[in-house]
């Protein structure tokens, strides 16, 4: 007969459920400080406190590092809403209440890179939407996604992608307009419609 004291496969060790639950306890304390409004500051220094206090007794590996469910729609509507404006980590932390420091790290184990990366790989996305829908020139799309100007918009498409954007549109988009060859002046495309 098995020694109750060692544990089983089925029943993992006690130290391990005490672990776990200590673990889900941080994260809905985490989450219910956040949703706490402005005016109860005693409340939320309060369960600031059981949180620290909760943290010190996790080991380092066991302490959540990903973004809540709530902090991920957060910060996805935001950055696609401003997508065109600067956007600086400062304020995304701000916005789901994170130290600048912490907010990079959860970011990076929630959406597998850096939010600067991950701000130009989707203003790369829309750029390319653009390229393809639109026959703008492509200062205005560098503009209009985002980038500061058009070199700055060139060097990180091609950091992308590999390619140049304008080599991209050729290969994937509309092309640019080409305009005839000579156009007639107006007065003649009249007298021949109207004579």
């Amino acid at each position: 007969m098995a020694d109750p004291r060692q544990g089983s496969a089925a029943y993992p060790p006690h130290h391990e459920l005490r672990t776990d639950r200590m673990v889900i306890a941080l994260s809905l304390l985490t989450q219910a400080t956040y949703t706490l409004d402005d005016e109860s500051l005693s409340e939320q220094l309060g369960l600031s406190r059981v949180v620290t206090l909760l943290r010190e007794r996790l080991p380092d590996n066991t302490a959540p590092a990903k973004l809540a469910g709530w902090q991920t729609q957060r910060l996805t509507l935001h950055i696609e809403t401003h997508l065109h404006d600067t956007i600086r980590a400062a304020d995304l932390a701000a916005i789901v209440r994170l130290s600048v420091g912490h907010f990079t790290h959860a970011f990076k184990m929630t959406f597998g890179e850096t939010p600067c990366h991950y701000v130009h790989r989707l203003r790369i996305q829309r750029a390319q939407t653009l390229m393809q829908r639109r026959e703008l020139p492509l200062a205005e799309i560098a503009l209009a996604c985002g980038f500061c100007d058009q070199p700055h918009f060139t060097r990180l498409f091609r950091r992308v992608t590999g390619i140049s954007p304008s080599e991209w549109r050729r290969r994937f988009g509309n092309g640019p307009v080409q305009p005839p060859a000579s156009t007639p002046p107006a007065s003649a495309v009249c007298d021949a419609l109207f004579p």
